[in-house]
């Protein structure tokens, strides 16, 4: 098995492989109810929706599933569906769920062999959301009491690598079924089928076809829409085991930053302090700028995993933005290497305190570097700058928080509040309450800071 971790912009599911050769799902605590599941006595399969999450031993709703499916494209357009799988009693180990593709053909023409592609849905555990009446308005955070938030078992992965699968008594499992029209397929009606297996016989052939339209959707990096799943390059490392920026590192989510790249991210994820958010995730975001406190107290700054890491992401395809996290981080708190001591310290500064640092997006930009992407410093500014991108009049979006935001503004800029979202900068601007002079402060609000040409 090829140890490879994918990433899907798909509506309700993330494409994701466990690194290790056999995955194995968390058991799921919830007992089926056998009344539901009277009279289903075999395996059966139909066509569902992409649009559901089929609970992992729960009946489908049966009245809802339907025996052929047809999906409408344009020629470059990837449309997807699910096929529902459900039976009342156990598979035999020798006989596991199967499936197979057959060819999709119109008339003479035939859809390429890995253009219609199917992968089990896996489950994975999760919990609800914060009950709007616990004081904190919904949401995520802490939940204390766990009899209120139970664990449950949702459907999440799509795996490619999974050739068939086992299945409970009254359970269900789903494939996810999905088709990459080539941009220069000829129109038609390409009809195939899906055939679900238990071990060599065949359960169901469920009939599929594939209406390809005259129209053409543009690639990917042609898009206007703007797409931006933030990536996590530490877990990446920690999942595959690999050390971090090695090649072997970056080789292993190559796979996953493509398939990003198709989905049409614009975006790459960086930062450019330690903990940002104050950790959050079960693996934090490091630095992946070396801030260093020079003997005569001046500072110098490494960006080689910085460059290394956009220089990867951008061969991946996904070069048009590149986010920083974060000047305004909830600590406040900025740890850098000490030359002095050869001890990391932490300094403690506020926006617009002498100490607050250096501007990181302004040093990538006047080195020329990235000049097909605008670089955004995002939650605040960087030594009181507002950092700008690349060539020709740069924009670079400033995300307010609840409080007051002071900028202390260089060169020249133009100033102007953003009432609606311009999909094609992926610009989000709310009005605030802005007092122009030397600073720029805006009160509960967005400002959009943009750098003459």
């Amino acid at each position: 098995m090829k140890k490879t971790l994918l990433l899907a912009a798909l509506i309700g599911c993330t494409c994701l492989t466990q690194a290790q050769d056999t995955f194995i799902e968390t058991p799921d605590h919830k007992q089926p109810v056998a009344e539901d599941w009277k009279g289903v006595k075999n395996i059966r399969a139909a066509w569902g929706t992409s649009d559901i999450r089929y609970a992992w031993h729960s009946m489908p709703d049966v009245a809802n599933l339907a025996k052929s499916e047809t999906l409408t494209a344009w020629r470059g357009e990837r449309v997807s569906t699910q096929a529902v799988i459900y039976s009342g009693v156990a598979t035999d180990s020798l006989a596991p769920i199967s499936f197979e593709l057959s060819a999709f053909k119109s008339g003479r023409n035939v859809l390429p062999a890995d253009a219609v592609k199917a992968s089990f849905v896996r489950y994975v555990k999760t919990d609800s959301w914060n009950r709007a009446d616990n004081g904190k308005g919904g949401g995520c955070g802490h939940r204390p009491d766990h009899t209120v938030y139970d664990s449950t078992m949702v459907a999440d992965i799509i795996d490619p690598h999974a050739e068939s699968i086992a299945m409970d008594a009254m359970s269900t499992r789903s494939v996810w079924v999905s088709c990459q029209v080539p941009a220069d397929a000829a129109p038609g009606v390409y009809s195939g089928t899906l055939c679900i297996k238990a071990g060599k016989r065949s359960v169901a052939k469920l009939p599929l076809q594939v209406r390809v339209l005259e129209h053409t959707l543009p690639a990917p990096k042609d898009w206007a829409f703007h797409l931006d799943l933030w990536q996590n390059p530490f877990t990446e490392a920690r999942y595959y085991n690999t050390p971090l920026w090695s090649e072997a590192h970056l080789e292993a989510m190559r796979p996953s930053m493509e398939m990003l790249a198709a989905a049409g991210q614009k975006v790459i994820t960086t930062s450019i302090m330690h903990k940002p958010w104050n950790g959050q995730t079960q693996d934090h975001f490091d630095s992946m700028v070396t801030w260093i406190k020079n003997l005569d107290g001046s500072w110098s700054f490494g960006f080689d995993v910085f460059d290394r890491w956009v220089e990867f992401m951008m061969s991946c395809g996904i070069d048009k933005q590149i986010n920083c996290y974060s000047m305004i981080p909830w600590a406040l708190n900025f740890p850098y290497y000490d030359v002095a001591t050869n001890r990391m310290q932490t300094v403690k500064a506020a926006p617009g305190d002498a100490a607050y640092g250096y501007d990181h997006c302004k040093d990538r930009s006047e080195k020329g570097l990235y000049q097909c992407a605008g670089v955004h410093c995002l939650a605040g500014a960087i030594g009181g700058h507002s950092a700008a991108g690349t060539a020709g009049a740069a924009v670079t979006m400033f995300y307010g928080n609840p409080h007051c935001c002071e900028l202390d503004l260089f060169s020249n800029y133009e100033i102007s509040i953003l009432e609606e979202r311009f999909a094609d900068q992926g610009m989000l601007g709310i009005a605030g309450d802005v007092q122009l002079g030397a600073d720029v402060v805006v009160d509960k609000g967005f400002i959009v800071v943009k750098k003459s040409a």
